[in-house]
């Protein structure tokens, strides 16, 4: 199973720094990605759709989260992903991929990440809707990829600070939000 990519579909590169454009689906294993004016071929698990503002803001993206009032959300698995309410103003969010689903292992990479993102952002929207003042997103500290786009999001949002959480409480692997 992989993600379904298309022509005109806008993607960031995992394993290396770069973004492009989706020119040609050559097959279901072999993509031609416009980077700087040069087509180069990957395969899709190498890629990450990136969204746009106004795709985060279509309903129709969270498609597969519908359940957006209850703490526990039922992911497109069996497994159940239960939020940490910290306090009444603080919401910690841990988007490990074996967190959200327990269907995850012949997911691609990109499946992966951009399961993990969709996560984000429709709990931080959550979050902002609900008057929160703080999320702490657990992303762990792997090869620094899920990070990076997770601070990659958060720079979309003009009403928030993001930094790293407690070291003594998380690690390296998490980062605080704060909502203004």
């Amino acid at each position: 199973m992989t993600a379904s990519f298309k022509v005109g579909d806008k993607v960031r590169l995992l394993n290396e720094k770069g973004e492009g454009v989706v020119t040609k689906v050559v097959n279901s294993t072999l993509l031609e990605v416009a980077i700087d004016g040069f087509d180069f071929r990957y395969h899709p698990s190498d890629l990450v759709i990136i969204t746009t503002d106004d795709e985060l803001q279509n309903p129709k993206y969270h498609k597969n989260y519908e359940d957006k009032d209850r703490k526990t959300i039922k992911k497109n698995s069996d497994k159940v992903q239960v939020k940490r309410k910290i306090d009444a103003t603080t919401v910690e969010i841990d988007i490990h991929i074996h967190e959200l689903t327990d269907r995850y292992k012949h997911l691609t990479n990109g499946e992966i990440i951009n399961i993990q993102l969709d996560t984000l952002v429709r709990e931080l929207d959550r979050a902002i809707q609900n008057n929160m003042d703080k999320v702490i997103v657990i992303h762990g500290v792997g090869t620094g990829v899920l990070k990076r786009e997770v601070r990659t999001i958060l720079k979309q949002y003009a009403n928030i600070e993001f930094y790293d959480a407690s070291y003594q409480r998380y690690g390296y692997g998490a980062t605080e939000v704060i909502i203004r």
